[in-house]
């Protein structure tokens, strides 16, 4: 389902960057900044400006202290000054200050330098590059410390307002799936205050405190987040037993267990399911060189557990086809 597989240091860029409205501002060199930079432009649904600037260097996305080899030797603080001046600016609302793995190394002093400037209250301060975990923690830890940061307790719940979380933008298709999702959710009579990690404003993430319960997609991908929106919040957080929704065994297991956590009738989702199982079946059926093709064929997984889980039942009940190779990319 990914699109790439990277590394923590990447999960937590492009977590930082999932905010529509916030910045990220990269401590490190240029290298560090463009595939990330290249990603959240193109995957992203936000508008692509022009800015001009030390750090920004015609695009709008990710400034960049770019450090170089005098650095290593002499420090960055200077540019650590500078680049802190994007935050007095009445457009930026929210920041996310994030070192390279070898920028971190020099030991420029990120926290200092933003209290000196007195930004603190716009600025998340991430300790750790997250070289060495998996993206998926990188991208979670990330969203975490920034909705610590962002997010107040609310006393007005709703009890049919949710989010959405575990659905990162690097998934694709995400796009497609969260506008399914929210309508299939609107059917039980649910709103989604916002899906985190796949496009939420500023606002959006303020607001997701009001909801009664977070939805996970791939849970992977929000643990840490689940748990503070558990304890500090008091929103649970709804998991499916039989993993990500993937396959229509694992859809319907995955709406099921959100109407019995809230309370909802879930029969019109289950119909609108249906309807669509019956036309894959009777595509699938009138080409019987398809299903002849397919069956008995192998086929490999590289995914998170949640996922190979339900894909890999589908493919194997539906299809009549054979693991070779299943791989846990986590």
């Amino acid at each position: 389902m990914n699109e790439i597989f990277a590394d923590g240091f990447m999960g937590s860029l492009l977590a930082s960057e999932s905010i529509l409205d916030g910045v990220t501002i990269l401590h490190g060199p240029g290298g560090c900044r463009n595939m990330n930079m290249s990603m959240s432009t193109r995957r992203l649904d936000r508008e692509r400006t022009t800015i001009e600037g030390d750090f920004f260097f015609h695009n709008s996305r990710i400034p960049c202290t770019y450090v170089d080899p005098d650095d290593y030797i002499y420090g960055a603080s200077s540019k650590v000054g500078l680049v802190i001046d994007i935050l007095k600016s009445d457009n930026v609302q929210l920041s996310t200050f994030i070192e390279s793995p070898a920028a971190s190394l020099i030991g420029d002093s990120i926290i200092d330098e933003i209290q000196r400037s007195g930004m603190s209250e716009k600025a998340v301060i991430i300790p750790s590059s997250f070289m060495s975990k998996n993206f998926s923690e990188g991208f979670d830890s990330t969203l975490t410390m920034i909705a610590e940061k962002a997010v107040k307790p609310s006393d007005a719940k709703d009890p049919s307002k949710v989010n959405i979380v575990g659905l990162p933008f690097l998934m694709r298709g995400y796009e497609f799936l969260l506008d399914e999702i929210k309508d299939m959710l609107a059917l039980m009579g649910l709103e989604v205050v916002t899906s985190l990690g796949s496009g939420s404003t500023i606002e959006e993430l303020k607001a997701s405190s009001t909801a009664s319960f977070n939805i996970a997609v791939v849970p992977e991908y929000c643990e840490r987040l689940s748990a503070l929106y558990e304890n500090s919040f008091g929103i649970p957080t709804i998991v499916s037993p039989e993993g990500a929704p993937v396959g229509y065994k694992a859809v319907r297991a995955w709406y099921s267990k959100i109407a019995e956590a809230t309370g909802k009738d879930v029969s019109p989702v289950m119909k609108a399911i249906d309807r669509e199982e019956s036309r894959a079946r009777r595509i699938i059926s009138n080409n019987a060189n398809f299903a002849e093709y397919a069956r008995y064929r192998t086929y490999s997984i590289s995914a998170e557990s949640s996922v190979i889980l339900p894909l890999a039942k589908w493919l194997t009940s539906e299809f009549s086809t054979v693991p070779f190779s299943i791989e846990c990319s986590e």
